[in-house]
């Protein structure tokens, strides 16, 4: 396995680095810690000793990036959607990461960072047609990126494996921005869910504010909590 060395002297700039590797799922260790002349990628503030950490970190981690990966010619994403969606990210067929996302707003902000930091030829993202809720937040949010939505019957599972089915499933391109229309039921699923986690129910106006990613759901249910309202 290759490991990435960090070797600066300034402690929050280590933790910067180390908070970006570690969001990528690359291996490093702290060569202030344990010196180590097998390492081949080294992240140092010392000129000519490796890739250079100066004021621009995310510039050098993409430079890390580059020379760890060496690039794909193709990346491809599958998203399970949900309030926690799944992720699989796969570089020419080979798995690079996949991990749960708190939000569909963070799934679509960690998918975009993939996509700028690994060098690639092409690129496709494909998402399950279910939880059109939380599917269209995250569509709308990766546009103009080529993105499809494919059938994901047969995929049940832990949302990790069924992102990764997803990922190789063909699907319907999606252009343009979805507007967002929510289903009584829909909503009522968002009230039903918070009574759940809280044991007091938020209100419709508040479900579709969660539906709409305004506010999240613990944010909402606070929000009830202060109206002294369970509706």
């Amino acid at each position: 396995m290759r490991v990435v060395g960090i070797k600066v002297k300034d402690e929050r700039m280590y933790k910067k680095i180390a908070k970006e590797l570690e969001a990528l799922n690359i291996p490093f260790i702290n060569l202030n810690r344990v010196p180590s002349a097998d390492i081949a990628i080294v992240l140092t503030d010392d000129h000519g000793k490796g890739i250079y950490v100066g004021m621009n970190v995310k510039r050098a981690i993409k430079e890390c990036i580059r020379v760890y990966s060496g690039g794909f010619r193709e990346i491809v994403i599958g998203i399970d959607p949900g309030p926690r969606p799944g992720i699989a990210v796969f570089g020419d067929e080979r798995e690079i990461y996949s991990c749960i996302a708190e939000s569909p707003e963070k799934a679509a902000a960690f998918v975009k960072k993939i996509t700028e930091m690994y060098e690639h030829e092409s690129c496709v993202i494909r998402i399950g047609d279910g939880a059109k809720v939380y599917r269209n937040r995250i569509i709308n949010r990766l546009l103009p990126l080529r993105i499809e939505v494919v059938d994901e019957k047969g995929t049940s599972g832990m949302h990790i494996e069924s992102a990764k089915k997803i990922a190789f499933l063909n699907g319907t391109v999606i252009k343009e921005e979805i507007k967002q229309e929510f289903e009584e039921g829909e909503l009522k699923e968002i009230q039903n869910e918070s009574r759940s986690i809280s044991g007091i129910t938020i209100s419709k106006e508040l479900a579709k504010e969660v539906a709409e990613g305004k506010i999240d759901m613990k944010k909402a249910i606070k929000k009830q909590n202060r109206r002294g309202e369970n509706k």
